[in-house]
């Protein structure tokens, strides 16, 4: 900062408020102060949200004393996933509610699903003859039922012409199971940033959880 003259002012007075501001003293021969921005890292404003002012105090000898704005310190909130970003709180949470759950939770796999309920069947398989599907809990052949059902029960496939081609596949989408066959199967979730789990959540549980918990997750500041 550049003075007017030399022994224009003893010290100069600088913070976001005049009760903890940091003094600077100013040396008789000289007409410049460096103030290191890095002295203010340490203040609640720097981690702060919004537009906050760094002031200036200063007291000429012989003139009143004035103060002013040397600088504006402007910290948003920053989406992690997108460019959107504000100095509102509320308004990243509701940005965050609307577009990116998904980045948070994630929905179990069926193997999940099967180590939390054991009563869920081991493998589903479907025919490739008639989509119909087959589940299966013999775990000592576990192709058994759907083998059984192409070789006997199958209405689509040609007999008498031969060895009957086995041809099926593995079901592991939740909900093209739950959809065709297990009506009831639960909507279970994860967090991915803790591993809570979350069954049926709405929209509005998961993101109670997320601000209790991971508040300061949920965005970046710049």
């Amino acid at each position: 900062m550049r003075l007017p003259r030399h022994r224009w002012v003893n010290e100069i007075r600088v913070g976001f408020e005049e009760s903890k501001a940091r003094s600077y003293p100013v040396k008789v021969a000289d007409k410049t102060v460096v103030i290191p921005l890095r002295d203010f890292g340490d203040f609640p404003q720097v981690r702060g949200i919004g537009i906050t002012s760094l002031r200036l105090w200063i007291c000429p000898e012989g003139m009143t004393a004035c103060e002013g704005t040397l600088c504006e310190l402007k910290i948003k909130l920053r989406c992690k996933f997108c460019d959107f970003n504000t100095f509102n709180a509320e308004d990243m949470v509701s940005h965050v509610g609307s577009f990116h759950l998904r980045d948070f939770f994630s929905h179990l796999t069926y193997e999940e699903l099967r180590d939390r309920i054991p009563s869920l069947p081991y493998k589903i398989y479907q025919c490739s003859y008639c989509n119909y599907y087959v589940e299966s809990g013999d775990l000592s052949n576990l192709t058994s039922t759907i083998c059984n059902h192409i070789e006997k029960d199958c209405p689509k496939v040609s007999r008498g012409m031969g060895p009957i081609t086995i041809k099926f596949r593995i079901v592991s989408d939740p909900d093209e199971i739950r959809e065709n066959l297990i009506r009831n199967l639960p909507h279970i979730c994860k967090c991915n940033l803790c591993g809570y789990i979350l069954k049926n959540p709405s929209e509005g549980v998961k993101m109670e959880h997320l601000v209790k918990t991971h508040g300061n997750k949920l965005y970046e500041l710049g």
